[in-house]
């Protein structure tokens, strides 16, 4: 057998094996997420016992009192949780404790199915 033709059934083999990895790869339905916790103001905030209601795209000037660092003009993607009687936003390892006011706001911009099934159907304009 030729140099060529080992290398090419080798890289073969290659391609082979980082498909069935890739695939294996994409058949997971979300990124694995780590529950991340913090105290915030005297409360407990905690990604594994709050219930998640979505993400948003938001810039950094859209959430008021922001400690977040973005580094991105076009915005940044959120996850928005709600725990026992507060909501919350997770942006990569950080969170930050929102109005409910700035979740319907958000998702009345973003998600709307997701708004209705939280607030209710709101009143035709």
């Amino acid at each position: 057998m030729s140099i060529l033709r080992k290398k090419s059934k080798k890289a073969i083999e290659l391609c082979e094996n980082h498909e069935a990895h890739t695939s294996e790869f994409e058949n997971h339905a979300e990124p694995i997420e780590r529950p991340i916790r913090a105290i915030i103001d005297g409360k407990m905030y905690d990604t594994s016992k709050a219930k998640k209601i979505g993400s948003v795209v938001v810039r950094e000037n859209e959430i008021s009192g922001s400690k977040l660092d973005f580094c991105t003009y076009g915005g940044q993607e959120v996850i928005i949780y709600k725990g026992n009687t507060k909501y919350f936003i997770r942006y990569y390892c950080y969170l930050q404790p929102v109005s409910e006011a700035w979740v319907r706001e958000w998702l009345g911009k973003q998600n709307i199915e997701k708004y209705i099934e939280l607030f209710g159907e709101p009143e035709l304009a």
